[in-house]
């Protein structure tokens, strides 16, 4: 009698196992993207195309929330326990902080996608009023007397905190002569507001590779992994690609996505940080730490 009850009870509780994977499956899931401000509107169509792809690919339901602030505020809420799936942050560095405080991601993170995980790209433009008054066309007429910026901080009326605030400050009546933007933030300004501002694309500029990576620890705690990893490669999709293209990123890798937005984009000579400052750790030193250069030059404001 004891054999014919384990030979009933063994296939009754895989059963009601399998039902119970297959009821959490048709739940659906849910993940967290902690991103950095200028991502908003990229991110509110990608994820609805990335809900498509994965309900069509696996029938299950996805559904993504964001966080959306200062990148190395976003970083710091990771470490401090916020429960990211994935973080979208604008700097290689502040995604590097994510494994050195806490190991919340594996050392060779940016080998896990590819282009260094950074499937866009971005650079630093300048925003004017109509008709450039003040004539500025490069970095040198930042610094004229007279010349009132916007986040950069010899010729600052308004130190902001993170882009898209800055963003705002600019459109404000009298608040700056020149807004210093990442490009996407740019030409969505002049898209909201094309009558009153003109993008000026300098000499030379730095070539931005907003990073991307799966937060190891929380997806493994929270069994979302696959689809997690599944979001951040759909970014290099077709569509992906698009979409980064359409909210004036630089796609990094669909050859289609580059040739159909090329126009949108100026053609600059840029650099990027290892070939300027010696890679983010070197750079993160001398400019960022406690004491260092962006200290100094803001306890002079």
């Amino acid at each position: 009698m004891n054999h014919r009850r384990d030979f009933i009870k063994f296939p009754l509780a895989a059963a009601a196992l399998t039902l119970g994977a297959a009821s959490a499956w048709a739940q659906g899931v849910t993940l967290l993207n902690v991103s950095y401000d200028p991502t908003r509107e990229l991110y509110v169509e990608f994820n609805q195309a990335f809900a498509r792809h994965w309900k069509a690919q696996t029938g299950q339901d996805v559904s993504i929330k964001q966080s959306h602030g200062g990148s190395g505020k976003q970083a710091r809420s990771i470490i401090d326990g916020l429960e990211a799936d994935v973080a979208t942050l604008a700097l290689a560095g502040d995604t590097d902080a994510l494994h050195a405080h806490g190991g919340w991601i594996a050392k060779d993170w940016q080998k896990r996608l590819p282009h260094n995980s950074a499937p866009y790209t971005s650079t630093i433009v300048f925003v004017v009023r109509q008709g450039n008054p003040k004539g500025i066309k490069d970095w040198g007429d930042l610094a004229k007397p007279g010349i009132r910026g916007i986040r950069l901080y010899g010729n600052v009326p308004v130190p902001d905190t993170g882009a898209r605030g800055s963003t705002i400050t600019s459109a404000q009546p009298n608040r700056g002569d020149v807004l210093t933007a990442w490009e996407n933030e740019a030409y969505l300004l002049d898209k909201e507001f094309g009558a009153r501002f003109d993008v000026i694309a300098p000499s030379i500029s730095i070539l931005a590779e907003p990073a991307v990576a799966v937060v190891d620890r929380n997806v493994d705690k929270k069994g979302t992994r696959a689809v997690a990893e599944a979001y951040l490669q759909y970014l290099y999709s077709e569509e992906g690609q698009d979409i980064a293209g359409k909210h004036f990123y630089r796609p990094a890798v669909s050859a289609k996505a580059q040739a159909k937005y090329a126009k949108q984009f100026p053609k600059l000579n840029l650099f990027t940080i290892d070939e300027a400052f010696g890679g983010w750790t070197r750079a993160a030193k001398e400019h960022f730490a406690d004491g260092a250069a962006f200290d100094q030059i803001y306890a002079k404001k």
